[in-house]
């Protein structure tokens, strides 16, 4: 029984059919060259996204009833996501991994993906089929 279940989470190969098995390479997938535009363009992202939220705290009338509502909570999670995903480009440009494993931080960010992704079309669908007003 538990030899039925290695090898199937977390380990980065793909079994094909044919029985040809395809491995992710991390640095390329998290950290693709040229590195520097790349790092530069997640940081102007990140900076961006962060301004947003801070902007939206301080123009709030009660700021710390702020998480309150479902569209801040996605901001936060987005924030968290942009950050995770800026820290892994730069940490793989500077450091690539000697071996195709996946660390604790990077499985962290695609878990924050997983989650951002979804609550933001969840927000959008949910702001134009209950809040927007076309008069």
């Amino acid at each position: 029984m538990k030899d039925e279940f290695k090898g199937s989470y977390f380990d980065l190969v793909e079994q094909q059919d044919g029985g040809d098995a395809r491995t992710l390479d991390v640095a390329s997938t998290f950290s693709p060259k040229p590195h520097a535009p790349y790092v530069v363009a997640k940081l102007l992202i990140v900076a961006w996204i962060i301004s947003v939220m801070a902007m939206r705290i301080m123009m709030f009338e009660f700021p710390s009833f702020w998480l309150a509502f479902l569209t801040h909570w996605t901001l936060v999670l987005t924030v968290a996501y942009s950050l995770m995903s800026f820290v892994a480009s730069v940490v793989l440009a500077c450091r690539p991994p000697q071996t195709n494993t996946l660390s604790s931080w990077l499985k962290v960010m695609w878990t924050l993906y997983a989650a951002m992704l979804p609550a933001n079309v969840l927000v959008t669908i949910l702001y134009w089929a209950l809040e927007f007003d076309a008069s």
